[in-house]
């Protein structure tokens, strides 16, 4: 980056420190080619304040499916329903998928 005329600065963040309900690291990059200091974002979140996936989603049980929203919920056949809900909780329908249901 520095031979294309870049100051640029890399670290790891964690997104559960900013609201985002995952423990997951990521590398991220900065650069600019203006001079300034690239400054790196404060947690927003302490591990004892990570936001959970239900808390995350709570309010879209509620909401109305809304394209412009992005808000559609899938429509499953009647025996997908009943399968998902024979399965434990974080088990998966599928052999060799980490999601789950």
């Amino acid at each position: 980056m520095k031979e294309i005329g870049y100051e640029a600065n890399a670290t790891v963040l964690c997104a559960a420190d900013y609201r985002v309900p995952q423990k997951r690291e990521r590398i991220i990059f900065i650069g600019n080619r203006i001079g300034a200091k690239n400054y790196w974002p404060k947690p927003l979140l302490t591990p004892e304040n990570y936001v959970t996936t239900g808390e995350a989603i709570a309010d879209l049980m509620e909401r109305e499916p809304d394209a412009a929203f992005n808000h559609l919920p899938t429509k499953h056949r009647p025996d997908m329903v009943e399968r998902m809900a024979a399965l434990k909780e974080g088990e998966s329908l599928y052999k060799g998928y980490s999601d789950a249901w």
